[in-house]
């Protein structure tokens, strides 16, 4: 590459404005480059679930700029170990110190975090006048003037040298590339609650990131602490052919999700009885890329 080449500024579109398109994003605009996000909902929502991330997506993150690595502690929390354990037994397996003995080994924490929270960081760093709101893709067509873009609004974007996508697992990008796909159904729901962190208090390591191992792979419990150890997030997952459901803000039933762990130790028991409501979603899953 010569130093002409290095120096070009490129213009670069970004398909989703999610965690991966403005992380991309904000790394393009910090080195210089012209970069316009396409998100097809009409504004960030606060949706999703809530996320871990390990010292190394951190210290990733802290990359991307001192704001955005500020923003992002100053709304997670620090869990102080990583806890395998039983779940007839509630024998601990494994413990990993985490927090500050995960920064002096790592070079940066772990922290727990709700998607909202870390998409709000991101999107506070990228300039707001570069993201376009309400621009689901039609169709991608490749001109002499570089990647267009036409949206089902029927408005366009053409001249971009690049294109990212960034649209996650129903990407219109990749089956413009690949072709058209259907994500698989795993046979596995998951069940997500959030409880304040005062109710489950009296349980062991209430402030680690603990994984509670079923007695098959499908059965799992991981809790961690949420804004900065207030509250306690509760991800539990089971074997279900019969719900295939995918969206992340449909209701389920408290009831249903104490009965699918009702053989769990007393501990795990009391994380679900402390859920007032619970949110239930279908896995999916998708073939990686040939290329």
């Amino acid at each position: 590459m010569t130093q002409a080449t290095a120096q070009r500024r490129f213009r670069i579109g970004i398909v989703g404005g999610g965690i991966g398109g403005l992380a991309a994003a904000n790394a393009l605009h910090n080195s210089g480059h012209e970069v316009t996000v396409f998100e097809q909902s009409r504004q960030y929502l606060r949706v999703g679930a809530d996320i871990n991330l390990t010292p190394n997506a951190v210290r990733a993150l802290d990359g991307l700029g001192a704001g955005i690595a500020a923003a992002v502690r100053a709304s997670a929390a620090r869990p102080t170990h990583r806890i395998s354990r039983s779940w007839d037994s509630g024998a601990e397996t494994s413990r990993l110190a985490m927090g500050d003995e995960a920064e002096r080994k790592y070079g940066a924490p772990q922290l727990t975090i709700h998607r909202a929270d870390l998409l709000a960081a991101l999107a506070e760093a990228f300039p707001a006048q570069q993201v376009r709101f309400a621009k689901r893709v039609a169709r991608i067509g490749q001109g002499a003037g570089g990647v267009a873009l036409e949206f089902s609004d029927g408005t366009r974007a053409e001249g971009m040298d690049a294109l990212i996508g960034a649209d996650g697992i129903h990407s219109a990008v990749r089956a413009a590339l690949f072709g058209a796909e259907s994500p698989r159904f795993t046979g596995v729901v998951a069940f997500r609650a959030v409880v304040p962190t005062a109710r489950v208090r009296q349980l062991p390591d209430i402030g680690a990131f603990t994984k509670w191992w079923g007695p098959n792979p499908e059965s799992q419990i991981v809790t961690f602490p949420l804004n900065q150890g207030r509250d306690t997030f509760i991800f539990a997952t089971t074997a279900q052919e019969s719900w295939h459901e995918e969206s992340w803000t449909t209701e389920g039933s408290v009831e249903e999700l104490r009965g699918c762990y009702a053989g769990f130790h007393a501990d795990a028991r009391a994380l679900l009885g402390a859920c007032d409501s619970v949110l239930k979603t279908a896995l999916y899953e998708r073939d990686p890329l040939p290329a």
